[in-house]
């Protein structure tokens, strides 16, 4: 590094940033890194022979000076290392103006909390999309998460910039931190929210009691690991058997797509034969529905919706199934018989098509481009890596 941060770049860098209020770290040595810290020094001076032990932090304030100095960007991916990271921004004076698209996650083992963010995105007040990946800081501070958890979600979101925002890609929040955020998005129009356990299933009906219900479209699901006792074994948590489900999405009267998991909408031992559930469930708005995981026949009720579909749902124009991968062999007859649904759906002019869902999606296909040369399990709903 020593040998592209010269001391006359650093000179240069030191003067840039300082007029938009970043501090050179102290520790840079010119020679490498030790293990002694030295004390403070001041004057704004770049002094070769000055340590740190942490060649992160010269490598984070890097990145912000960077991102600082291109404030015409508007499409940002940004992988948190270190807990309190952006703190750099605090006190500076960056601004992004032109910023729609931030992408935000953890790097391994250390995942950030959704409350630290706040410097970013008051630094773009015209941010339109955000994925907070891996927000709950799950890998760091197990003991502060467990006192967060039971807080009414107002620490998590009260510094929050975000009533812009139109797309939301986000997983596993505290629920009453997820109704917060909720509340404070009122221009939502994306909402895509994952899920990795039944403990933290938020209720969609409620969170959005409080707001105007603008949504187009609504991704709602858990992401399964990948086990060998398969996915109806998860099924069986105690956890699972005290969720929400969702029943109806009516209210949402401009929702066109839905993407939700079956288990969001029948528990494990819920009849889904002639229940009308599906028809109760959509808004007549709605033009595109996917339903994943699908793990049991849920036929007599996609034959209802396929009859009702001209009267109560005319914009409805495709229905996606996607099954759980491998299917049960005492699973296999009902599902296939549920595939003859697709005739009843052809006749009123909606396609049909069947997706497989595998075990053990990784979290981070949910942002475009966020897994580049990585053969991987897609999230529902994400678009495939990059090859």
């Amino acid at each position: 590094m020593q040998d592209i941060c010269t001391p006359e770049l650093m000179q240069v860098l030191s003067d840039g940033s300082g007029a938009l209020g970043f501090k050179l770290p102290v520790g840079w040595r010119w020679g490498g890194w030790s293990d002694v810290w030295p004390d403070d020094w001041s004057g704004g001076d770049v002094k070769p022979g000055i340590f740190n032990d942490n060649c992160l932090v010269f490598h984070n304030w890097l990145m912000g000076v960077a991102i600082a100095l291109t404030p015409r960007t508007e499409t940002l991916m940004y992988t948190c290392e270190i807990l309190d990271e952006l703190d750099w921004f605090k006190d500076t004076q960056t601004m992004l103006p032109t910023l729609k698209t931030l992408a935000l996650r953890g790097a391994h083992r250390c995942d950030y909390y959704l409350f630290d963010i706040h410097p970013f995105l008051t630094a773009a007040p015209n941010l339109q999309t955000l994925y907070a990946l891996d927000c709950r800081g799950n890998a760091i501070a197990s003991t502060m998460l467990l006192l967060l958890d039971d807080e009414d979600g107002d620490s998590w979101t009260k510094n929050l910039t975000v009533s812009k925002v139109r797309k939301l890609v986000l997983d596993e929040l505290p629920k009453a931190a997820f109704e917060k955020l909720m509340e404070r998005c009122v221009e939502l129009e994306d909402l895509v929210y994952y899920i990795h356990s039944w403990y933290d299933c938020p209720d969609i009906e409620r969170a959005f009691s409080q707001t105007e219900k603008r949504l187009k479209k609504l991704c709602f699901g858990y992401l399964p690991p990948s086990i060998p006792t398969g996915y109806e074994s998860i099924l069986g948590d105690v956890d699972y058997a005290a969720i929400t489900t969702v029943t109806s999405l009516q209210e949402f009267t401009q929702l066109e797509e839905v993407v939700i998991d079956q288990a969001l909408i029948y528990r494990y031992f819920d009849s889904s034969t002639g229940t009308g559930r599906l028809e109760r469930l959509l808004p007549p708005s709605i033009q595109r529905v996917y339903f994943t995981y699908v793990y049991k026949s849920m036929y007599e009720d996609l034959r209802q919706l396929a009859r009702v579909a001209p009267g109560s749902f005319p914009k409805l124009r495709s229905v996606k199934i996607g099954l759980v991968s491998p299917i049960p062999p005492e699973r296999v007859a009902e599902i296939e018989h549920m595939k003859t649904v697709e005739s009843a759906f052809a006749i009123v002019g909606v396609h049909v098509s069947w997706e497989e869902n595998l075990m053990g999606p990784f979290l981070y296909t949910a942002v475009p481009g966020g897994t580049p040369g990585l053969t991987v399990t897609c999230v529902p709903d994400a678009p495939l890596p990059f090859p």
